[in-house]
């Protein structure tokens, strides 16, 4: 912070491919802003590397607690503009614990409709593949989604660095607590195995029918758990 005004470097990984999102400074346990900062917009791989200014001036120094919020789209707050947009996907610990140029882990965070958390994003999957079927089977369990469908697909790339879907998944389904549990889901026609690295599976915020419209990534594509292939790991 440099005489009232705000830069934050951002370093992001695991965001949808191209799509914008607010950016914000907000308070302890609130999600209204205290500094506006620029929007900050993901490459073709999903990822952000740069400096966000704040729009806002301070007068003083960030109140205990202040954090860093990313929200899942653009976003102005006001009733013109899809509410959805303006869901939490990633707070920062308090600014304020350490000195300036500290580096702050995001955390993502995942909301219902109403804005309720609906708790820890986490999971994990385990792979195999049959040479002799052609098949490679994967069985995914996971906690912290909305209830309901959300949308799985094997993509090429790694959760860094995303690349393009090569087998769909049927959606998995999220019970009342926003559980996954034990769901297996089998490819067929798979002619040759798993490579070493550069498969990868994502979990996606919406069911098949709601993440693209027109042929784009609409928010609810929002990757919410993610694993590299080929082996078992944590999502």
């Amino acid at each position: 912070m440099v005489g009232g005004r705000v830069m934050v470097r951002v370093d992001v990984s695991g965001l949808t491919p191209g799509s914008v999102h607010t950016a914000q400074i907000v308070g302890s346990g609130s999600t209204a802003p205290i500094v506006r900062l620029d929007t900050l917009t993901a490459d073709a791989s999903g990822q952000v590397h740069g400096i966000l200014d704040g729009l806002d001036t301070l007068a003083g120094p960030l109140p205990s607690g202040a954090r860093f919020l990313l929200r899942l789209g653009r976003y102005g707050g006001d009733n013109n503009i899809n509410a959805v947009a303006g869901e939490p996907i990633a707070f920062s610990g308090d600014l304020t614990a350490a000195p300036l140029g500290t580096s702050y882990r995001l955390h993502p965070v995942s909301v219902d409709p109403n804005g309720n958390s609906t708790g820890v994003l986490a999971g994990s999957a385990t792979f195999s593949y049959v040479p002799a079927a052609g098949t490679v089977t994967v069985t995914v369990n996971a906690t912290g989604l909305t209830p309901g469908q959300h949308a799985a697909h094997i993509h090429i790339g790694t959760c860094v660095d995303q690349g393009a879907p090569i087998y769909m998944l049927s959606d998995l389904t999220a019970d009342q607590n926003g559980n996954v549990v034990n769901e297996t889901r089998t490819i067929t026609g798979v002619t040759s195995p798993p490579p070493a690295a550069g498969w990868y599976i994502n979990i996606h915020q919406g069911g098949s029918n709601s993440i693209l419209v027109n042929g784009k990534p609409a928010l609810s594509f929002r990757p919410l758990l993610c694993t590299d292939l080929p082996t078992s790991g944590s999502a």
